[in-house]
Formats: structure tokens, sequence, C-alpha cells
């Protein structure tokens, strides 16, 4: 039986990645987690949001690897953006700073919209 630990799903809307992230990001899912992170870089977008609505949970490593994706997105003039954080996963956000480095949203609209802001 495989039993996915870490699921994501990818569209775009108006040259905006969105990755939806669901289940838990821990030791046996971070493969899977960078591993989506470098298709996003392969395709070389610049405009991206982390959903996390539907994320129970996120280890340490889990936030060390969506800051080196924000590093790097921010390095090609990009933007990331994370929304729908579950209150569990931003109060481990806050405690390792990851609110103040990266813009959160409450939902999904407001994300979108802050891209427009942004231009």
């Amino acid at each position: 039986m495989n039993l996915k630990i870490l699921e994501t799903d990818f569209t775009e809307r108006n040259d905006i990645v969105i990755i939806r992230l669901a289940g838990k990001i821990n030791s046996f899912s971070e493969a899977d987690l960078a591993g989506s992170f470098k298709s996003v870089r392969e395709k070389g977008k610049k405009r991206i949001i982390l959903s996390m609505e539907k994320l129970d949970s996120i280890n340490s490593r889990g936030i060390k690897l969506i800051v080196n994706l924000g590093k790097w997105i921010e390095e090609i003039g990009g933007d990331l953006k994370i929304s729908d954080m579950q209150s569990n996963v931003r109060q481990l956000s806050a405690i390792f700073g990851l609110d103040k480095m990266i813009d959160t949203y409450d939902n999904l609209e407001e994300a979108i919209k802050s891209f427009d802001n942004s231009v």
C-alpha cells in the first residue's frame, strides 16, 4: 500500500503558479516537496503562491525548503506568497520567522490580488 504523506497540486492563474500543499511535511515527505519546488524552478516561474489550506503539519526542514525557494525566487526578481495557513502551521512558522520573510495571506484570493498591487 502506497500512502502519500504530502500531495502537491499545481495550477496557473494569471501567470501565477499556485501550489496547493496537502498532508504533512516531515522527514518522509521532504524529498517530494523539494522535487515540487525543483519543477517550478525549472519552468522559470516567478510568481508563486503556496496554499497551505490542507497542510496539517510542517517540520523545520520543510520551513527551510520554503525559505530557500523564497530566496531563489527573489534572486530572479520574482515573489513568493503563502495563503491559507492553518493555526498550527502558522504558529510554527512564526517561531522560525517564516512569516517575516514571506508575505502571508488569510486566503488565496487575497494572495492573488496582492500581485496586482505589487506591479
